[in-house]
Protein backbone atom coordinates (compact mmCIF):
# COMPACT_ATOMS: atom_id res chain seq x y z
CA UNK A 1 0.00 0.00 0.00
CA UNK A 2 1.05 3.82 -0.37
CA UNK A 3 0.61 4.36 3.31
CA UNK A 4 3.04 1.82 3.99
CA UNK A 5 5.50 2.47 1.55
CA UNK A 6 5.53 6.49 2.05
CA UNK A 7 6.08 5.27 5.73
CA UNK A 8 9.69 2.82 4.63
CA UNK A 9 10.58 6.42 2.74
CA UNK A 10 10.04 8.18 6.16
CA UNK A 11 12.08 5.53 8.21
CA UNK A 12 14.94 5.22 5.36
CA UNK A 13 15.21 8.84 5.40
CA UNK A 14 15.50 8.95 8.92
CA UNK A 15 18.61 6.85 9.42
CA UNK A 16 20.17 8.44 6.52
CA UNK A 17 19.73 11.94 8.58
CA UNK A 18 22.07 10.20 11.11
CA UNK A 19 24.92 12.50 11.73
CA UNK A 20 27.91 12.96 14.51
CA UNK A 21 27.77 14.70 17.26
CA UNK A 22 30.25 17.49 16.19
CA UNK A 23 27.49 18.33 13.49
CA UNK A 24 25.84 21.12 13.63
CA UNK A 25 22.30 21.68 12.75
CA UNK A 26 21.50 23.48 9.10
CA UNK A 27 19.30 26.49 9.76
CA UNK A 28 18.44 26.66 6.60
CA UNK A 29 16.26 23.67 5.59
CA UNK A 30 14.99 20.73 7.29
CA UNK A 31 16.47 17.10 7.42
CA UNK A 32 14.71 15.01 4.44
CA UNK A 33 13.65 12.54 7.00
CA UNK A 34 10.83 15.14 7.83
CA UNK A 35 10.36 16.89 5.17
CA UNK A 36 9.79 13.76 2.29
CA UNK A 37 6.98 12.74 4.82
CA UNK A 38 5.47 15.84 6.05
CA UNK A 39 3.60 18.87 4.13
CA UNK A 40 0.40 20.90 4.28
CA UNK A 41 -1.04 18.93 0.97
CA UNK A 42 -0.27 15.32 3.13
CA UNK A 43 -3.32 14.15 4.77
CA UNK A 44 -2.92 11.49 7.59
CA UNK A 45 -3.66 8.81 4.86
CA UNK A 46 -0.15 9.89 2.61
CA UNK A 47 1.62 10.30 5.47
CA UNK A 48 2.12 7.49 7.88
CA UNK A 49 0.20 4.23 8.70
CA UNK A 50 2.63 2.26 10.90
CA UNK A 51 5.17 2.77 13.00
CA UNK A 52 8.82 2.39 12.42
CA UNK A 53 10.76 -0.17 14.23
CA UNK A 54 12.31 1.26 18.18
CA UNK A 55 15.76 0.82 17.06
CA UNK A 56 17.09 1.21 13.80
CA UNK A 57 19.21 -1.31 12.58
CA UNK A 58 22.67 0.67 12.35
CA UNK A 59 21.71 4.21 12.77
CA UNK A 60 23.52 6.30 15.31
CA UNK A 61 20.81 6.87 17.63
CA UNK A 62 19.40 4.49 19.58
CA UNK A 63 17.34 3.48 22.05
CA UNK A 64 18.80 3.85 25.41
CA UNK A 65 20.10 0.39 27.57
CA UNK A 66 19.83 0.23 32.08
CA UNK A 67 22.06 2.02 34.17
CA UNK A 68 24.49 5.15 33.32
CA UNK A 69 27.56 4.70 30.99
CA UNK A 70 30.03 5.33 32.93
CA UNK A 71 32.23 6.87 29.85
CA UNK A 72 29.90 9.62 29.64
CA UNK A 73 30.02 10.60 33.82
CA UNK A 74 32.84 13.43 32.65
CA UNK A 75 31.10 14.63 29.70
CA UNK A 76 29.98 18.18 30.10
CA UNK A 77 28.42 20.64 27.71
CA UNK A 78 28.74 24.43 27.59
CA UNK A 79 25.96 25.74 29.83
CA UNK A 80 24.85 28.00 28.46
CA UNK A 81 24.52 26.56 24.75
CA UNK A 82 22.39 23.75 26.85
CA UNK A 83 20.48 26.28 28.65
CA UNK A 84 18.72 27.84 25.22
CA UNK A 85 15.94 26.39 24.44
CA UNK A 86 16.72 25.81 20.88
CA UNK A 87 13.85 26.03 18.12
CA UNK A 88 10.93 24.59 20.45
CA UNK A 89 10.25 26.35 24.10
CA UNK A 90 10.95 24.36 27.28
CA UNK A 91 8.21 23.47 29.46
CA UNK A 92 10.12 23.96 32.69
CA UNK A 93 9.01 22.42 35.75
CA UNK A 94 10.21 23.11 39.49
CA UNK A 95 11.59 26.74 40.76
CA UNK A 96 13.20 28.99 38.75
CA UNK A 97 16.06 29.26 41.59
CA UNK A 98 16.65 25.71 42.08
CA UNK A 99 20.31 25.10 42.69
CA UNK A 100 19.98 21.90 39.99
CA UNK A 101 18.82 21.69 37.00
CA UNK A 102 17.53 18.48 34.96
CA UNK A 103 17.40 17.95 31.30
CA UNK A 104 15.88 15.07 30.05
CA UNK A 105 15.90 13.65 26.13
CA UNK A 106 13.08 11.62 25.33
CA UNK A 107 11.84 9.21 22.53
CA UNK A 108 8.26 8.47 23.02
CA UNK A 109 8.47 4.95 21.70
CA UNK A 110 11.44 3.99 23.40
CA UNK A 111 10.92 1.48 26.63
CA UNK A 112 13.43 2.63 29.05
CA UNK A 113 12.43 6.46 28.30
CA UNK A 114 8.39 4.90 29.65
CA UNK A 115 10.22 2.70 32.77
CA UNK A 116 11.84 6.24 33.81
CA UNK A 117 8.49 8.29 33.13
CA UNK A 118 6.44 5.68 35.29
CA UNK A 119 8.46 4.13 37.46
CA UNK A 120 11.69 6.70 38.37
CA UNK A 121 9.74 10.59 37.71
CA UNK A 122 6.82 10.55 39.94
CA UNK A 123 9.02 10.03 42.79
CA UNK A 124 11.51 12.18 41.64
CA UNK A 125 9.01 15.11 40.94
CA UNK A 126 7.63 14.71 45.01
CA UNK A 127 11.14 14.46 46.70
CA UNK A 128 12.92 17.52 44.06
CA UNK A 129 10.82 19.29 42.00
CA UNK A 130 7.89 19.95 43.93
CA UNK A 131 10.30 21.05 47.06
CA UNK A 132 12.58 23.67 44.82
CA UNK A 133 15.88 21.23 44.84
CA UNK A 134 15.26 20.84 40.90
CA UNK A 135 14.49 22.47 37.68
CA UNK A 136 13.16 20.14 35.47
CA UNK A 137 13.39 20.04 31.74
CA UNK A 138 12.03 17.37 28.90
CA UNK A 139 13.01 17.81 25.27
CA UNK A 140 11.98 15.58 21.92
CA UNK A 141 15.10 13.16 20.50
CA UNK A 142 12.54 11.22 18.29
CA UNK A 143 14.29 8.43 17.06
CA UNK A 144 11.91 6.70 15.22
CA UNK A 145 8.96 8.05 12.60
CA UNK A 146 5.92 7.29 15.14
CA UNK A 147 7.76 8.57 17.89
CA UNK A 148 8.25 12.10 16.00
CA UNK A 149 4.38 11.74 15.57
CA UNK A 150 3.58 11.60 19.20
CA UNK A 151 6.33 14.55 19.63
CA UNK A 152 4.00 16.67 17.17
CA UNK A 153 0.96 15.05 18.98
CA UNK A 154 2.45 16.18 22.16
CA UNK A 155 3.17 19.79 21.25
CA UNK A 156 -0.31 20.14 19.42
CA UNK A 157 -2.36 19.48 22.76
CA UNK A 158 -1.46 22.77 24.45
CA UNK A 159 1.03 23.62 27.09
CA UNK A 160 -0.67 23.71 29.64
CA UNK A 161 -1.31 19.85 28.33
CA UNK A 162 2.14 19.01 27.97
CA UNK A 163 3.25 16.73 30.69
CA UNK A 164 0.11 15.35 30.90
CA UNK A 165 -0.26 14.33 27.44
CA UNK A 166 3.27 12.97 27.61
CA UNK A 167 2.83 11.12 30.34
CA UNK A 168 -0.54 9.91 29.41
CA UNK A 169 1.05 8.59 25.87
CA UNK A 170 4.01 6.82 28.17
CA UNK A 171 1.38 5.07 30.41
CA UNK A 172 -0.25 3.60 27.13
CA UNK A 173 2.87 3.35 25.16
CA UNK A 174 2.76 -0.86 24.53
CA UNK A 175 -1.04 0.04 23.34
CA UNK A 176 -0.26 2.66 20.60
CA UNK A 177 2.91 1.00 19.69
CA UNK A 178 1.92 -2.57 19.63
CA UNK A 179 1.68 -3.69 15.24
CA UNK A 180 3.05 -0.33 14.15
CA UNK A 181 -0.33 1.38 13.09
CA UNK A 182 -0.96 5.21 13.40
CA UNK A 183 -4.48 4.24 13.83
CA UNK A 184 -3.93 3.02 17.30
CA UNK A 185 -2.07 7.12 18.27
CA UNK A 186 -4.92 8.52 17.34
CA UNK A 187 -7.65 6.28 18.26
CA UNK A 188 -5.88 7.33 21.92
CA UNK A 189 -5.51 10.98 20.98
CA UNK A 190 -9.40 11.21 20.40
CA UNK A 191 -10.22 9.06 23.17
CA UNK A 192 -8.12 10.16 26.00
CA UNK A 193 -6.02 13.33 25.06
CA UNK A 194 -9.26 15.63 23.49
CA UNK A 195 -8.45 15.16 20.38
CA UNK A 196 -10.60 15.07 17.45
CA UNK A 197 -10.41 13.34 14.38
CA UNK A 198 -9.63 16.46 12.05
CA UNK A 199 -7.39 18.13 15.21
CA UNK A 200 -5.05 14.74 14.67
CA UNK A 201 -4.64 14.98 11.08
CA UNK A 202 -4.03 18.97 11.37
CA UNK A 203 -1.31 18.35 13.94
CA UNK A 204 0.27 15.84 11.25
CA UNK A 205 0.15 18.25 8.77
CA UNK A 206 1.74 21.30 10.54
CA UNK A 207 5.07 21.70 8.61
CA UNK A 208 6.38 24.34 10.85
CA UNK A 209 6.39 22.20 14.06
CA UNK A 210 8.00 19.13 11.37
CA UNK A 211 10.55 21.26 10.63
CA UNK A 212 11.01 22.38 14.24
CA UNK A 213 10.94 18.70 15.69
CA UNK A 214 13.96 18.35 13.05
CA UNK A 215 16.29 21.25 14.11
CA UNK A 216 15.77 20.45 18.03
CA UNK A 217 16.64 17.03 17.64
CA UNK A 218 19.74 17.57 15.22
CA UNK A 219 20.72 20.39 17.82
CA UNK A 220 20.17 17.49 20.73
CA UNK A 221 22.78 15.48 18.69
CA UNK A 222 25.50 18.10 18.09
CA UNK A 223 25.19 17.80 22.43
CA UNK A 224 26.34 14.39 22.19
CA UNK A 225 23.33 12.90 22.42
CA UNK A 226 23.17 9.15 20.97
CA UNK A 227 20.46 7.60 23.16
CA UNK A 228 17.31 7.93 24.80
CA UNK A 229 16.71 8.85 28.05
CA UNK A 230 20.06 10.88 27.98
CA UNK A 231 20.25 13.46 31.05
CA UNK A 232 21.71 16.42 31.60
CA UNK A 233 22.24 17.38 35.42
CA UNK A 234 23.31 20.17 35.96
CA UNK A 235 25.44 19.94 32.61
CA UNK A 236 27.04 16.81 32.77
CA UNK A 237 25.57 14.09 30.69
CA UNK A 238 24.46 10.53 31.59
CA UNK A 239 23.06 8.50 29.24
CA UNK A 240 20.63 5.24 30.16
CA UNK A 241 17.50 4.32 32.38
CA UNK A 242 17.78 5.60 36.26
CA UNK A 243 16.32 4.43 38.90
CA UNK A 244 15.51 6.90 41.94
CA UNK A 245 18.20 5.87 43.90
CA UNK A 246 20.55 6.60 41.04
CA UNK A 247 19.20 9.93 40.45
CA UNK A 248 19.01 10.73 44.24
CA UNK A 249 22.74 10.14 44.43
CA UNK A 250 23.59 12.75 41.21
CA UNK A 251 21.48 15.22 42.50
CA UNK A 252 23.00 15.06 46.22
CA UNK A 253 26.12 15.29 44.31
CA UNK A 254 25.39 18.27 42.56
CA UNK A 255 23.61 19.93 45.88
CA UNK A 256 26.76 19.86 47.75
CA UNK A 257 28.82 21.84 44.94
Amino acid sequence: MYRDAALDRFTECLARSQRPATARPTPQSSPAWFSEASGANVNRRAFVSRAAPAVLSGAVFVAGGRGFSPAARAQTVNGLDLADPGPLPDHVLGSPTAPVTIIEYVSMTCGHCAMFAIDTFPELKAQFIDTGKVRYIVREFPIDGLAAVAAMLIRSAGDDKYYDTMAELFRQQRQWTTGGRIQQLMTLAVTKLGFTEASFDACLTDQQLLDRIAKARDRAGAFGVRSAPTFFVNGEKHAGFATIDEMKRLIALHLKN
